[in-house]
Order: C-alpha cells, then sequence, then structure tokens
C-alpha cells in the first residue's frame, strides 16, 4: 500500500469518526423517547454487570401495535438473559473490547438531581427490561467523559 492510499484511508476514517461525534447515541434526559417499564409486582436479578428487571405477576401489560399484551414472565427467562449478556460481555471482553463505562454514577447523592442513578436503574449495571416491544437494546443514557469512553 503506498502513502496515497495510506492518506486516503486516514481522511475516510476521521470523515466517519467526525460524523459519529457529531451525531452521538446518547439521548438528552429531557429529550428522550426512552422508557423504562414500570411493573405492579417488579423482580429483578442482578449479576456482576447486568440487572435483569420483569415480572412474574399476571396484571401487568403494555400497549404494543395497538393492542395489549401481557407483561408477565418468570425467574428462569430472566435468569437466562443475565447468564447470556454477561457471557456475551465477558466474551467481548476477551476479545480485546474495552469495559464498558457503568450506567451512571453512584457517587451522586442528591435524589434530586437529574443524573442520580435512581433516574438509570438504580445502580450503575447496566439495565435489561423484559418486555414485548423489541428484540433488545442498550442505550447509553449519560455521557461518560472518561478515557477510553470520550
Amino acid at each position: 500500500m503506498n502513502i496515497k492510499s495510506i492518506f486516503f484511508l486516514l481522511v475516510q476514517f476521521q470523515l466517519i469518526f467526525s460524523n459519529l461525534a457529531e451525531h452521538s447515541c446518547i439521548s438528552q434526559i429531557g429529550n428522550r423517547d426512552i422508557y423504562r417499564n414500570n411493573y405492579t409486582h417488579p423482580e429483578s436479578i442482578q449479576g456482576e454487570h447486568f440487572v435483569v428487571h420483569f415480572t412474574s405477576s399476571d396484571v401487568d401489560s403494555q400497549f404494543v401495535n395497538n393492542q395489549w399484551m401481557n407483561l408477565q414472565s418468570n425467574a428462569g427467562l430472566a435468569q437466562s438473559i443475565l447468564d447470556l449478556s454477561e457471557f456475551a460481555l465477558e466474551h467481548y471482553i476477551q476479545m480485546g473490547w474495552e469495559v464498558p463505562p457503568p450506567d451512571c454514577n453512584e457517587q451522586i447523592d442528591d435524589i434530586g438531581s437529574p443524573n442520580h442513578c435512581i433516574n438509570f436503574g438504580g445502580n450503575s449495571l447496566y439495565d435489561i427490561y423484559i418486555a414485548n416491544d423489541a428484540a433488545g437494546m442498550v442505550v447509553p443514557e449519560t455521557p461518560y467523559p472518561v478515557e477510553p469512553y470520550t
């Protein structure tokens, strides 16, 4: 590969990364259409990096595609999701990926602060909610201005 080709590739990468920086996937807290399910009888299973939220009660439902769908699940499914999530993260870390930053800053004591962990699932673990409206997603909710996450 000659110097001209290398220069061209560097320019392309710079354009891609500058575009990513301008279009961050982090939604502002006051301007996001992401919501958490509020279960009447909440349950959760916690691991090293994730917490799975679910309900085994049949009283909760969710309006999806113009119909009400029951949110009832069970601890076996929640545990399977937790186990597979922890396994997948460990696999990526072993491949050289960075460990993700915490989901929130647990050092913030002011419960009225919009950056308090109570607004992000309650702790710094990544939250997984069993629901009917998506196959799954993890959304970074707050910037974490510490290398290598900037």
